[in-house]
């Protein structure tokens, strides 16, 4: 703060009460500290996080672990282990050796799991467990899973709750192709949308292969980026273009786009974000 010019006026006497100036001292640099109302009482915060495949954390850093009173936390991918916390305190002051309970429910508002954890000298109590996946329909359990954990503090029960997405890392919407007919050495022009629920960033490799009539790849193309900066319960879409050259050797007929979503490169340990694109688009390589 600049202080451009200042002036003190004051009384010049119980009695004559007559409005003076009075000198002031020359600014000096200082701190000065305001005490807030610190009795907010019993509190508990409820926040997360996943490993994702190994790119996550246990918990996902703030805001993106939920952190604060109903927050959301960040995506969770199929199968990952998601850790759960609560921090309990009073007026600020770790309450230690509190038992919490805490409770997740699956889209459609059923139990998935209810579990118990003691809080530790810092105040926290934590559980974890695994996303399913079963045989049937997997994906049908993609969407919006609720946690809920409550504590009694000294006979006043206290909650705090939190929700997080789960789906692929990454969305596939919609492949075209600039044009349908080709003939050879003509260059094929893909176009691929593709979102993600993933607020925090997570690498991802595209790839399109064309294969022939006769099921040959002729070509691939490859892109490299980061997912990521969706805002909760919004998929953050992104569109790019990628170009394959059809080979004089490319067998004529009815040819097909594959466009899928890795990590990294396969040979690097890579794997697939989510399944291939489908149907894939189809493309006619001309006699010529």
């Amino acid at each position: 703060m600049n202080i451009i010019d200042q002036k003190m006026i004051g009384l010049d006497g119980p009695v004559t009460q007559r409005v003076i100036t009075i000198a002031v001292a020359p600014p000096i640099n200082g701190t000065y500290t305001i005490r807030w109302n610190m009795m907010i009482g019993r509190q508990i915060d409820l926040y997360g996080g996943a490993v994702n495949d190994g790119y996550g954390a246990k918990p996902f850093p703030a805001p993106y672990g939920g952190q604060g009173p109903n927050k959301p936390m960040d995506l969770v991918t199929p199968q990952s282990w998601v850790q759960l916390y609560a921090l309990v305190t009073y007026n600020y002051w770790p309450v230690q050796s509190k038992l919490v309970s805490f409770e997740v429910r699956n889209p459609n508002g059923e139990v998935f799991a209810k579990l118990t954890a003691i809080t530790n000298g810092s105040g926290i109590a934590t559980v974890g467990f695994r996303m399913p996946w079963p045989c049937e329909n997997p994906e049908s359990l993609f969407g919006v899973w609720k946690v809920i954990a409550t504590v009694s503090i000294a006979d006043v029960v206290v909650i705090d709750t939190m929700e997080f997405h789960y789906d692929y890392m990454v969305r596939l919407w919609k492949v075209t192709t600039d044009k349908y007919e080709y003939t050879h050495d003509d260059q094929v022009t893909i176009t691929i949308t593709y979102g993600t629920h993933a607020m925090q960033s997570y690498p991802v490799l595209i790839i399109a292969v064309i294969k022939d009539d006769l099921g040959v790849p002729i070509g691939m193309a490859t892109f490299t980026d980061t997912v990521g900066g969706a805002e909760f319960c919004t998929y953050k879409n992104s569109t790019i273009s990628l170009t394959i050259t059809i080979p004089k050797w490319a067998y004529a007929g009815v040819a097909t786009i594959h466009v899928n979503a890795f990590d990294k490169e396969p040979a690097d340990g890579g794997f697939a974000w989510c399944p291939e694109y489908t149907p894939p688009p189809k493309i006619l390589i001309l006699p010529r």
